[in-house]
């Protein structure tokens, strides 16, 4: 890998990153990624990697003394390795949505870079001890902490979660791609299929029956409004441990970068507010106050119709009764 990516220091931690930087026609064609075979590069960290931690692992890659700036002048990356089961499509999907934001000055700073490599590919395909191909990605490493593990969360760090995700809603507006209309059971669009296959693995009966309301609902309320419903490819993640915040030692805190867009996909706009909502009123003295201030975040750049603010509250719950039944479901399979 080092023969690749040389000048980037990779030494495994954990979390993800981002910068971006190439052109959009620099990617290479469905199935032209650069193929390197056998994998032997690897050495013990790596290979950990390569393991089946589900569709692709995200691996923080640090100084090797394993402190930000410490030890050389190499530039910290990240490495991403997708699972072999993983859609090249989908893959190339989340680089060329990248690339595009690249090119906007006021979220390029939020967000990763993809680094190409010496041969310039930004995606190459290696295969593992195991004999599974597996394609790799190196992104730049985006400074912050995830906002889950900065505490309070301030009305301004709500604020400005929201709008970060509406900036990057606003910026793909013109962005389209074949696999952004893929089925993604996380889609809130999908909700009713997706409850109705996983709710059975829920083993509390109140939980069900909250799970079944808040569906009928989505049915009553959102499903007759989704063929007008206004429509983008949005990241579809916003939660804390894909947003980023400053080191506590920065005041005031602001969020700094957004991470993670595996889950992008073609959806109403609305979804978007709805999923970053859902995510950081949980654990909340007050989360409809919490809520209000992600939506408004959101809506200072991508101003919501009245129907879409309507929507909002049925949305929201039918996030988090999605989440309820993969849990249980994945629960269930341990």
């Amino acid at each position: 890998l080092e023969a690749h990516f040389e000048g980037h220091s990779l030494v495994q931690e954990g979390q993800a990153g981002k910068r971006i930087g190439a052109v959009e026609d620099d990617l290479p064609e469905a199935g032209q990624a650069r193929e390197l075979s056998p994998l032997g590069v690897l050495d013990g960290r790596e290979e950990l990697a390569l393991q089946d931690h589900g569709p692709w692992l995200g691996t923080r890659l640090t100084h090797p003394e394993g402190e930000e700036g410490s030890g050389g002048d190499l530039d910290p990356a990240v490495l991403k390795i997708a699972g072999a089961a993983e859609d090249e499509a989908v893959l190339d999907l989340q680089n060329r949505a990248l690339l595009h934001l690249a090119r906007h000055a006021d979220v390029r700073p939020f967000i990763s870079t993809l680094i190409p490599t010496q041969h310039d590919p930004i995606m190459i395909r290696v295969r593992g001890a195991n004999g599974r191909f597996h394609f790799l990605r190196l992104l730049s490493y985006l400074p912050g902490l995830p906002l889950a593990v900065a505490q309070p969360h301030t009305p301004d760090l709500l604020w400005q979660s929201g709008r970060l995700l509406g900036q990057v809603d606003a910026t793909l507006r013109d962005f389209r791609h074949p696999a952004a209309g893929r089925h993604l059971h996380w889609d809130l669009e999908h909700a009713p299929a997706t409850i109705r296959r996983y709710a059975p693995a829920i083993s509390d009966p109140r939980q069900r029956t909250l799970v079944a309301l808040f569906l009928d609902r989505f049915q009553a309320d959102i499903a007759p409004h989704l063929g007008a419903l206004r429509r983008g490819v949005i990241h579809s993640d916003g939660n804390d441990h894909n947003l980023l915040v400053s080191p506590a030692g920065q005041r005031p805190r602001r969020i700094v970068g957004l991470i993670d867009f595996g889950d992008m996909v073609h959806s109403p706009l609305l979804f978007e507010a709805a999923i970053a909502a859902a995510y950081l009123m949980l654990d909340k003295p007050d989360p409809v106050g919490t809520a209000a201030l992600v939506v408004a975040g959101y809506h200072s750049v991508m101003p919501l119709t009245e129907t879409e603010v309507d929507l909002l509250p049925a949305a929201i719950a039918i996030r988090l009764s999605i989440s309820v039944c993969l849990s249980a479901h994945q629960k269930a399979q341990e």
